[in-house]
């Protein structure tokens, strides 16, 4: 599982990604750091309904920078190896729920669960509309078992 992961790790780019690639999405405020919750965990927030018709590529780079990112503000002296991520989808019309969408969720699905195993301490989707409600449903099988809606 490990070589998998520094091959993935290598093919995909990640220890090149950096903020200055995806700078505009933070100023856009579409994406964002929170602090912490309750238990020290760090915070990503995703604004769905600021998202664009980019590829999914470019979206997954996007979170998977966030993801780097909030391990790198994780307290490990304190036991914090866990995220928390809050999905945001005010404003968000049901009708631009497409194909992208679902496959780049299910992308991060699967890369979080053989690459970030346990890392997600929790997912919050917060102002859903009702359709949202469910794909997600639909998609959460394929969640890793620790992990429940």
């Amino acid at each position: 599982m490990v070589l998998n992961t520094l091959k993935w790790r290598q093919e995909f780019g990640i220890d090149l990604l950096s903020a200055r690639q995806i700078e505009r999405h933070f100023k856009q405020g579409k994406n964002y750091h929170h602090g912490t919750d309750y238990a020290g965990r760090p915070v990503a927030v995703m604004r769905v309904r600021l998202d664009s018709n980019e590829d999914i590529d470019g979206k997954l780079k996007i979170m998977l920078y966030q993801i780097e990112r909030a391990i790198r503000l994780m307290d490990k002296s304190k036991g914090v190896e866990q995220a928390v991520w809050l999905v945001d989808c005010a404003d968000f019309p049901a009708y631009f729920l497409g194909p992208s969408h679902v496959s780049m969720a299910m992308s991060l699905i699967q890369i979080l669960s053989n690459h970030y195993p346990e890392r997600l301490g929790a997912l919050y989707i917060v102002n859903a509309p009702w359709i949202f409600h469910s794909t997600v449903m639909a998609q959460s099988a394929l969640l890793c078992p620790l992990f429940s809606l």
